[in-house]
């Protein structure tokens, strides 16, 4: 019975070893850098920033030309027929083709949009707000 203690006290004492070696020590560099990509407010901050980023192509698409199009194939397996009566004798004419095709193509582009070069105007103020805040949350980390 000694020796089942003794073999469960050393399997006991080589586990919590290698256990205790599980921190590290950190520099304060490193610490503050794993704290400013892991912290949330950090992360919130750059995602707002990314999608400032995001806004601001949303606006400036607005101002590029737009080009639609469209094409249409159809195909009719049964041609309907009509019945004309020519003098007496009736007559069955098929009114239609098997194949039938369209396609059409349009451009726009905005000339003046006062909105348009406003939002476009009010887009980099964004980005320097988003910018900002994200630096003012990088220090408030650094000093927390």
């Amino acid at each position: 019975m000694n020796r089942t203690k003794l073999m469960a006290l050393m399997v006991a004492g080589m586990l919590s070893g290698s256990l205790l070696h599980a921190q590290e020590t950190l520099t304060l560099q490193e610490a503050v850098k794993f704290a400013l990509e892991n912290k949330a407010e950090a992360k919130k901050a750059k995602l707002d920033l990314e999608n400032s980023e995001y806004q601001i192509d949303e606006v400036r698409a607005g101002a590029l030309p737009q080009v639609n199009a469209s094409a249409n194939v159809k195909y009719n397996a049964i041609i309907p027929s009509m019945p004309i009566d020519f003098g007496g004798e009736t007559q069955y004419i098929k009114m239609g083709q098997p194949w039938n095709s369209t396609a059409g193509i349009s451009v726009n582009q905005q000339i003046f949009n006062q909105s348009l070069f406003t939002g476009l105007k009010a887009a980099k103020t964004t980005r320097e707000f988003y910018q900002i805040n994200s630096q003012l949350t990088d220090e408030s980390l650094i000093e927390k």
